[in-house]
């Protein structure tokens, strides 16, 4: 397989899952369904927008190398250790070291000034979207 197929087959399989859930929110009340709505036309125009890039890249398609199935790894058990460490530090202390220490372990290790501004900045982001804007509920934690 290279790598425009690869490409072109998770385009594709975004783009069903973009339809996927905005037809399910789309059965739902325009209130309580506006952030799925937005996510699926989101998800759907990003997929399309990639899968017409890779489309017309196909000429220099190359064999995939190996996945790293290190960095998956490392990936899932720092979500893992994120979703446990929020019932007690609070989510934004918690976001900041999950954003921090994914990014210094998986190669940002050059370049940490960077690193700690796309953390702080990434983690401010989603406390202003998601608690202010959209008014979600913040996660109850132990000590912050």
């Amino acid at each position: 397989m290279t790598t425009t197929t690869r490409d072109a087959i998770f385009a594709a399989l975004a783009f069903g899952l973009a339809l996927v859930i905005g037809v399910t929110a789309f059965g739902y009340p325009v209130g309580s369904s506006y952030f799925p709505r937005s996510l699926a036309g989101f998800i759907g125009v990003m997929s399309v927008i990639y899968g017409f890039r890779v489309w017309g890249s196909r000429a220099v398609a190359q064999p995939v190398s190996g996945v790293g199935a290190g960095a998956a790894f490392i990936a899932f058990t720092a979500i893992a250790i994120c979703a446990l460490a929020m019932k007690f530090i609070g989510y934004e202390a918690t976001t900041f070291m999950f954003l921090f220490g994914l990014i210094v372990t998986l190669g940002g290790r050059q370049r940490l000034v960077a690193a700690l501004a796309v953390a702080v900045g990434a983690t401010t982001a989603f406390h202003v979207i998601f608690f202010v804007l959209l008014g979600v509920a913040r996660p109850e934690s132990l000590f912050f």
